[in-house]
């Protein structure tokens, strides 16, 4: 989840463990609760995340169900449950690869890689892409760069060779 956020380019601020946040129980009972993450957005919208596994989630939504009236506006704006469901693997190996290649952005591996999609109408395999530029890894991280600066869209559900991707005709890079 963490590399997911980090990974969310309306994401400003991830916080791991904030401050716990006092709520009161049905029976009156006041309780405090720790949520797993915080992520404060380019909008300064705040959202808490609680993160459980799918099979031990029931009790906490209805926590959540209880809590959310009660959370000060000061800690979040929003707070979410998040599952296995919610964040399969691959949408997680997607994040960590963008992470890695965004920390090693290389320009001229992304004008290589522009210059002949422009030439390319539609969706094409990233692994064609790839050994068409002759740039092995640098082509395949100057892709994953495109997909995160939402030049190119992923056709599928995660960023391999097999997938295809195609350019974003919003993006002016194209022209």
């Amino acid at each position: 989840m963490l590399q997911t956020l980090l990974a969310d380019r309306r994401v400003r601020n991830v916080e791991e463990q904030p401050p716990a946040v006092l709520y009161r129980a049905d029976d009156g009972a006041i309780h405090r609760h720790w949520f797993d993450m915080r992520a404060t957005r380019h909008d300064d919208v705040r959202i808490a995340f609680a993160i459980r596994p799918e099979a031990k989630a029931d009790s906490l939504r209805k926590l959540l169900k209880q809590m959310r009236p009660q959370i000060p506006q000061s800690f979040a704006d929003y707070a979410l449950l998040r599952t296995d469901r919610d964040l399969p693997p691959s949408r997680t190996d997607d994040a960590v690869t963008i992470l890695r290649y965004r920390e090693t952005k290389c320009d001229v591996a992304i004008n290589a890689v522009v210059e002949l999609l422009r030439k390319i109408p539609g969706p094409i395999e990233i692994g064609r892409l790839v050994a068409t530029t002759g740039l092995k890894d640098a082509a395949f991280g100057a892709i994953v760069n495109l997909i995160d600066d939402t030049a190119l869209a992923l056709c599928g559900r995660s960023i391999t060779y097999h997938a295809l991707v195609q350019r974003n005709p919003q993006v002016n890079i194209w022209y």
